[in-house]
């Protein structure tokens, strides 16, 4: 059966409590990565109150220092840690992970301080060293700018709840 994703924010009206907006959630597709598919779940450049209850549209894949990203992401079953180069027509206009990928497949860093949570399936994480770690199901990470990869060896999806939370770094350009 086909998970649901819904997206409920409450607010203020005249100093009251209320539902700003109730709505379900697309998963898209991230150009250049096969078999990850994103969820966004809110994102913003700063921290403010969403009393309107709409999301902002965004101009980054990884949030500015200050800015923070909540998504929830599927690496399908057996996906090797990839990426490649966008194909015409796969640009979807929207920020791109490409940016921050190294040489190596699936290899990226960026400035933020991401913290997930396993919630079905398993993940394996490479390091830059080589070092693997195998997360499974009521696992949490907390990934500090390392240069890491993401790979699901295994028969089923893993789905993996995450916060982004754009950080100073001074080995990512630019911050």
């Amino acid at each position: 059966m086909p998970v649901k994703r819904r997206r409920v924010v409450t607010a203020h009206k005249n100093n009251r409590a209320i539902v700003a907006s109730d709505v379900e959630l697309p998963m898209e597709t991230i150009p250049g990565v096969k078999g990850f598919t994103i969820c966004d779940m809110w994102a913003a450049a700063d921290i403010q109150l969403p009393d309107d209850g709409e999301l902002r549209e965004y101009p980054w894949f990884f949030p500015p220092v200050g800015g923070f990203r909540c998504t929830h992401l599927v690496l399908d079953a057996n996906t090797e840690a990839n990426h490649e180069e966008l194909q015409p027509g796969e640009d979807d206009g929207k920020p791109s992970a490409l940016s921050e990928m190294t040489d190596k497949p699936g290899m990226h860093r960026s400035a933020t301080v991401d913290a997930g949570y396993i919630v079905s399936g398993s993940v394996v994480c490479e390091l830059d060293d080589g070092e693997t770690m195998t997360l499974h199901a009521g696992d949490t990470f907390i990934q500090g700018g390392t240069i890491h990869a993401w790979s699901n060896p295994f028969d089923e999806p893993c789905h993996i709840f995450a916060v982004s939370v754009g950080a100073k770094h001074a080995l990512v350009e630019g911050h």
